[in-house]
């Protein structure tokens, strides 16, 4: 079912920017509602003949392993953050930030090492993307985009210094990924 939703998303035809806007949304909201049962099952609030939502202590829903359950929860989580940054509306920002909160952190209980992996990785690629569309309105503005990273870096570097005692930063991006997905519990 999720596989013929998003082949309508896919589907380009003129004027089908609305279609596939309402798409996403109905997407988003039924992926996001169907985690909350799946969550709710997992809580033990209700009980389905033959479906066991846990493997050990990785949680898989009502799919065959838990890797399969953390990429669906991957692909609702950023298509709710999609659909955030192109809501109009408050209320709309906040539901898809909810909906992207329930797929991203329904996705952590599954304890994937490829989930952990793509979030952290499209996390970075999101924001970078975002500090990109600064670069490029703060250069039609006419500041400079060379001055505007260089005034990023400095305050970055200033931040590092400044949390640097408070926090330890020694930990890197590979072994971020696994202890996330391995002390999720945590």
């Amino acid at each position: 079912v999720l596989l013929a939703l998003l082949t309508c998303v896919l589907t380009v035809l003129p004027d089908a920017s609305d279609r596939m806007h309402r798409i996403l949304w109905m997407i988003v909201l039924f992926g996001a509602g169907l985690l909350l049962l799946q969550l709710a099952n997992a809580a033990g609030w209700f009980t389905l003949g033959g479906i066991d939502p846990w493997y050990w202590d990785r949680m898989r829903g009502w799919s065959d392993n838990p890797n399969q359950f953390a990429l669906l929860c991957l692909l609702i989580g950023f298509l709710a953050v999609a659909l955030a940054e192109r809501a109009e509306g408050f209320g709309r920002k906040l539901l898809a930030s909810a909906c992207a909160a329930v797929g991203l952190g329904t996705g952590i209980l599954a304890k994937s090492n490829a989930f952990s992996a793509v979030f952290i990785t499209g996390l970075l690629f999101f924001a970078i993307s975002k500090l990109g569309r600064a670069f490029a309105r703060a250069e039609k503005r006419g500041f400079p985009a060379g001055a505007l990273i260089v005034v990023v870096v400095s305050a970055l570097g200033w931040a590092v210094c400044v949390i640097g005692p408070i926090v330890d930063l020694r930990i890197d991006a590979l072994k971020a990924t696994s202890t996330m997905a391995r002390d999720g519990d945590a």
